[in-house]
């Protein structure tokens, strides 16, 4: 690494809080995912369409943001990815069909009561229908029932008792789903790194990326087959050891496949793809 270039910690959005990016903004650079559930990162994403934005290529679209999250100035970088949008239009269909036949069968449960009040029934269907995330009740109405006390013919005088029962159809919100869809495959990329020049938005799109190969390297800490505690070490102090020893190990790796990276490079060679062989 070139000592003249600048150092940039990259994390996922579970760094990304109030506390820690105040805290960590005085010491260093970093670049981290904002994470979908903060109300300016929902705004932002919904602010902005693919169509406004630039197009980097290989199916990714950014548009820079000033932020003054945390009180520390940033960069944001709203990106859209059409291969995110496809994963996540399939997940959001899913949840839509889920949430159709749970509710199917509430409704009929909740049709099948019988309510002594038309004020009572009312209040059933709307605590109903506030359930609903990407449905709507359509054809909401009531039905009434005369039913007399005691058994056999009722007496001329007698007064009879008012049931209501609920009658209504579930049909697919599609505005709350376009709405929805709208906020599928866009993500929010953010930095202390004020100097555009120093890390452009596509660089900066492609330092986060990059984590991506470190997560791989770490995914055998959360394999259910790494059974350390159980198997093969009982105290904390020897896990957290052996822990250490394996990321430094992951770290030899990866520095050793940079080394051979740079040197095919620079040879304009490449290996053989094992799958071909």
């Amino acid at each position: 690494m070139d000592p003249s270039q600048p150092f940039y910690y990259v994390a996922d959005s579970a760094l990304y809080t109030e506390e820690t990016i105040v805290q960590l903004s005085g010491e260093m650079l970093w670049i981290s995912r904002a994470p979908e559930v903060l109300k300016s990162v929902k705004s932002a994403i919904r602010g902005i369409a693919p169509t406004e934005m630039k197009d980097v290529g290989n199916g990714y679209c950014v548009a820079e943001l000033g932020s003054w999250y945390g009180g520390v100035r940033q960069r944001w970088l709203v990106v859209f990815s059409e291969k995110a949008l496809a994963r996540e239009a399939k997940t959001l269909e899913k949840k839509v069909c889920k949430e159709l036949r749970a509710k199917k069968k509430e409704l009929k449960i909740l049709s099948s009561k019988e309510f002594s009040c038309e004020k009572d029934a009312l209040m059933a269907i709307a605590a109903f229908q506030k359930k609903l995330k990407y449905l709507r009740c359509e054809e909401v109405n009531l039905q009434e029932k005369k039913v007399y006390k005691g058994r056999g013919r009722p007496k001329k005088d007698a007064t009879p008792t008012t049931l209501f029962s609920i009658r209504a159809t579930l049909e697919r919100d599609e505005e709350e789903i376009e709405q929805r869809m709208s906020e599928k495959g866009k993500f929010i990329v953010a930095t202390n790194e004020l100097d555009e020049s120093k890390l452009p938005s596509s660089e900066l799109l492609e330092c986060y990326k990059e984590q991506q190969c470190v997560e791989r390297g770490f995914r055998f800490l959360k394999d259910p087959f790494f059974l350390t505690s159980s198997v093969f070490l009982k105290k904390q102090e020897r896990i957290a050891a052996l822990s250490m020893i394996m990321c430094l190990c992951l770290l030899v790796y990866t520095l050793a496949q940079r080394m051979l990276r740079h040197r095919l490079d620079e040879l304009g060679t490449t290996l053989p793809d094992k799958s071909s062989g």
